[in-house]
């Protein structure tokens, strides 16, 4: 599922990290490869992968809700609401969906 997330992101040009990114309030220096996750999201990210980068947060947190539990078992993590919201929120996307490709926002139809 992890993987899968990544795939999505990348098809959606990386707008979906990008919106975690903004929902959290997290901010990426990609030059320096600085992560802060950010001040709206209570717990961070989901697990130590998730500290990463915002591409990492977002496929920990898109595994982390579409599995809940066995994901999580041994990898001390927790999801929390921002990042489960949010990760709610993109799932109800259609696959047909223009939003994704036109859109800065891949969840405002």
């Amino acid at each position: 599922m992890h993987e899968l997330a990544h795939v999505w992101d990348d098809a959606s040009g990386y707008r979906l990290s990008s919106y975690l990114l903004s929902a959290t309030g997290g901010e990426w220096d990609e030059q320096c490869g600085s992560y802060v996750p950010g001040p709206r999201a209570a717990l961070g990210p989901t697990t130590r992968l998730g500290r990463t980068d915002p591409f990492e947060d977002f496929a920990e947190s898109f595994a982390a809700v579409l599995s809940r539990t066995p994901y999580l078992e041994g990898k001390h993590g927790d999801i929390e609401q921002t990042r489960r919201l949010t990760m709610m929120k993109l799932f109800r996307l259609e696959p047909s969906s223009r939003s994704i490709d036109n859109r800065e926002d891949p969840v405002e139809r």
